[in-house]
């Protein structure tokens, strides 16, 4: 029950019965008259003048029994040894059950503590007589602050028991002063900037932000039923066949349909069908926004650049491992019905063999012994019946088929 734990200091107290022993017994033997008036005003005066200032200072059991703020607080030391007076004792927390508060002034560097006096003395310490809570110069919680105390601890706090606070002005006592001189001096600016601002920012991001992915495909072999694969190499994508694309009102400056397809997800490659491998393109970079010419095989960054003369069918496909052997997915095209050679493009990786054969009216036919080749990063050859070819750098090869002798050429570059 001590404070020192060990040992405890208590003032000495007088035994009452002692004082007026001496007093009575002299005063009236030597002058009745004049001693009596002098004395019992001298005795009476200094003992209970003094005795009773005193004691109800120093005395404990005067202060009512609670949690105290206790510390070197603005250069005062006040650890419990003088009277607990009701400005340092918290009172209950009416926002949180079980949680005390109390509202003070503290200085750089003031050291503190709470306790729990009963009544009579210390019980309790908080944090165990170690660790005073200390206000650093430049933690902000030089000024009016609220402590606040649980005494069963708080675990979002640093210091477990309580924690200091600066404390919040009212917002009801800011506009006394505030307002007479705002008004006057920034009206115009603020409404000003804050409108201008808010609304040239948000409406701009927003648009420019691009969450739907659009694909454009001119339908130029008039397919049927077009359907867009995207796929991202080494990651997710849309299973095969892939999505639904749909018809546009836009034409082509060929007359071809114009069909879209939109995802809300980046990929980087596509290939457009027909629900099936069936009649589908080869693997295809994914160009957002941009459109894909059937006819051509060809990207274009506007519909207007897509030459205007269609080139002509010739019902000749060239299919392979490139574009998983569709059997319509690249028809050769003619410039003009006199022609005699059809040609194609396909965009081919490096470092890579391909095998593939033509497709002349509904027929496979061998091209193994009429394959030539142009330029030095071609290697062509044959397996199984099939043409192959050996690339050295990634580009756009040219496919060139010759109809009145069914021999193929590729060009590159």
């Amino acid at each position: 029950d001590w404070s020192y734990i060990y040992f405890t200091v208590q003032p000495k107290t007088v035994d009452p019965t002692d004082a007026p022993t001496d007093a009575p017994t002299e005063a009236p033997t030597a002058e009745p008259t004049e001693a009596p008036t002098e004395a019992p005003t001298d005795a009476p005066t200094d003992a209970p003048t003094e005795a009773p200032t005193e004691a109800p200072t120093t005395a404990p059991e005067k202060a009512e029994a609670g949690y105290y703020l206790v510390g070197t607080l603005n250069g005062e030391n006040f650890w419990g040894e003088a009277p607990f007076t009701a400005d340092r004792m918290f009172k209950e927390n009416p926002a949180v059950a079980g949680e005390y508060m109390l509202d003070w002034t503290f200085y750089a560097n003031d050291e503190l503590k709470v306790v729990y006096f009963d009544g009579t003395e210390i019980k309790a310490w908080y944090k165990d007589q170690a660790d005073n809570y200390k206000i650093g110069a430049d933690s902000g919680k030089v000024g009016d602050c609220t402590v606040y105390f649980n005494p069963d601890g708080n675990s979002d706090w640093s210091y477990i028991y309580f924690t200091v606070q600066p404390k919040t002005v009212d917002p009801t006592d800011a506009p006394t002063d505030a307002p007479t001189e705002a008004p006057t001096a920034e009206p115009t600016e603020a409404p000003t900037e804050a409108p201008t601002d808010a609304p040239t920012d948000a409406p701009t991001d927003a648009p420019t932000d691009p969450v739907v992915y659009t694909a454009y495909c001119v339908n130029s072999n008039n397919w049927t039923n077009l359907t867009a694969h995207a796929w991202n190499e080494g990651g997710s994508g849309t299973d095969w066949p892939g999505k639904a694309m749909t018809k546009t009102s836009m034409k082509a400056p060929n007359g071809a349909e114009v069909w879209e397809v939109k995802f809300d997800v980046s990929y980087g490659k596509i290939i457009f069908n027909i629900g099936s491998n069936k009649a589908q393109t080869a693997n295809l970079d994914f160009k957002v926004g941009q459109y894909y010419d059937l006819a051509s095989g060809k990207w274009y960054e506007n519909l207007s650049d897509i030459p205007a003369t269609a080139a002509i069918s010739t019902n000749v496909y060239l299919a392979g491992s490139f574009n998983n052997w569709s059997e319509k997915g690249n028809e050769f095209k003619k410039a003009s019905s006199s022609d005699t050679v059809a040609t194609l493009t396909m965009k081919l990786s490096a470092n890579t063999t391909y095998e593939y054969k033509v497709i002349n009216n509904g027929s496979w036919t061998s091209t193994s012994t009429a394959i030539t080749a142009s330029g030095q990063t071609v290697t062509m050859s044959s397996h199984n019946d099939n043409a192959k070819i050996t690339t050295k750098d990634a580009g756009i090869y040219t496919f060139q088929y010759d109809t009145s002798s069914n021999k193929l050429t590729v060009i590159y570059p």
